[in-house]
């Protein structure tokens, strides 16, 4: 039987992608106001909005024009 650390089993379920909760888990480390934490979360949902549309359109112009049977 071979020891294989757990977390390397798990790596493969891991996500891609990082949600906004995630963001706002780094970036908010030590703050001690509202307003900043406030001012951060709102950065957070921006960012994701901005790579949500980006990819979007990164999506749409990738595909094909589909030809006529003229």
């Amino acid at each position: 039987m071979s020891s294989t650390d757990p977390a390397d089993s798990n790596s493969r379920f891991q996500k891609q992608a990082r949600t906004t909760e995630d963001l706002l888990q780094t970036q908010t480390v030590g703050l001690v106001q509202l307003s900043d934490f406030r001012k951060r979360r709102a950065e957070a949902i921006d960012a994701k909005d901005r790579d949500a549309h980006e990819s979007a359109l990164s999506g749409a112009s990738g595909r094909a024009t589909p030809v006529g049977d003229g």
